[in-house]
């Protein structure tokens, strides 16, 4: 429920650039709510693939771990404290944030795609502070016309042919870049 909800939040938020922006908006070309239920099934299954990977992972690690141990004769908990300090730890806030990503990124997406004829412009929009990859910076500011082939390869979490991924997000952390849609009539 918690996917959905900022699945759901990511759209809400382009709702209100749409209202901050004083758009006179055109129908829909679609009701973005009917492809809710396929995104958030997605959204589960795509989260259900990274915990198994994550969860195979940490399982290798262990068994890795043990039979380092075995060899040697020696018992260390050493590798194996680490390996579970990291599983409630450091790696599943990178699962999470990762989730959380997806999860804001479709739903802004989908909302956008809806009233794509509205949107004049969408510019790529990274944070730039000490956490942004420099792939992201690269991209930060780039505009592009909706729908464009352009706009798909750069669409936040980025993975483009051009750029190359976001380096937190493909390391299994989350990509805080979103796109900023400017409308066609906004009151500027």
């Amino acid at each position: 429920d918690e996917l959905k909800d900022i699945y759901r939040y990511g759209r809400s938020q382009v709702k209100e650039e749409m209202r901050r922006q004083s758009v006179k908006l055109q129908d829909p070309r679609f009701d973005p709510t009917e492809g809710d239920v396929d995104s958030i099934r997605f959204l589960k299954k795509k989260a259900e693939y990274k915990i198994d990977a994550y969860s195979s992972a940490i399982i290798a690690g262990l068994a890795f771990a043990m039979l380092d141990q075995r060899k040697t004769g020696q018992i260390d908990m050493t590798p194996i404290a680490g390996l579970l300090d990291d599983m409630t730890g450091r790696s599943t806030e990178r699962l999470i944030s990762n989730l959380v990503s997806d999860s804001w990124n479709l739903g802004r997406t989908t909302e956008a795609s809806a009233f794509g004829e509205d949107i004049d412009l969408a510019i790529y929009s990274a944070i730039l502070d000490g956490n942004v990859c420099e792939n992201c910076e690269k991209v930060d500011e780039t505009e592009v016309e909706p729908g464009s082939a352009e706009y798909q390869d750069i669409l936040p979490p980025l993975n483009s042919t051009v750029y190359g991924p976001c380096l937190g997000y493909s390391r299994g952390g989350r990509c805080r870049c979103t796109m900023v849609y400017l409308y066609k009539g906004r009151g500027v």
